[in-house]
């Protein structure tokens, strides 16, 4: 028979909850290297695919996401163009006309299960990258069981999907 005391369970217990609301990155990136780190990113739009989620989260997680990465040394640039989902021919001209390296941008995506018992959201922030030829050369998807909306929620999806990008790049670095 097992004994477990109650101050050994309160010990326990909260790592539970950690466990199950942890998060997952992934990252797709092409065998790319760069002569030097990328100073300058242009951020495109971030796009809402799911109506349940508050209005201007996606403002929300662009200005998040701009603020990380000027944190760690980029420069970045909002661009607000009229289309959302640019060409590759408009990508190469925003680039060049912002003399920038790479040009980011993104969506949102957030699932309810309508369970009875206990209703739960998945989260999703994906970013794709772009070089300055226009060409996709990355992507990059965090995944949370909980509300992107929550500010706490959404930094660490951030924090994980820029300190990702950020890694490769410096691995990707010619040496």
């Amino acid at each position: 028979m097992i004994k477990f005391s109650c101050r050994k369970i309160i010990f326990i217990v909260p790592y539970v909850f950690v466990l199950l609301s942890c998060g997952t990155t992934d990252m797709y990136m092409k065998n790319v290297s760069f002569d030097k780190k990328p100073n300058k990113i242009v951020l495109g739009f971030i796009e809402k695919r799911t109506l349940s989620i508050e209005p201007h989260v996606e403002d929300t997680v662009r200005n998040a996401l701009e603020f990380k990465l000027n944190e760690k040394g980029y420069s970045t640039f909002m661009w607000d163009g009229k289309n959302r989902n640019p060409s590759i021919d408009e990508i190469q001209k925003i680039i060049s006309a912002n003399t920038a390296e790479l040009f980011i941008q993104g969506m949102i995506v957030e699932n309810t299960t309508n369970d009875a018992l206990e209703p739960k959201n998945v989260s999703m922030l994906s970013v794709s990258i772009y070089a300055a030829n226009g060409e996709l050369i990355s992507q990059i998807r965090e995944t949370s069981d909980d509300d992107i909306a929550q500010i706490k929620i959404m930094n660490e999806m951030i924090s994980d999907i820029v300190n990702v990008f950020d890694k490769k790049i410096n691995t990707n670095l010619k040496r």
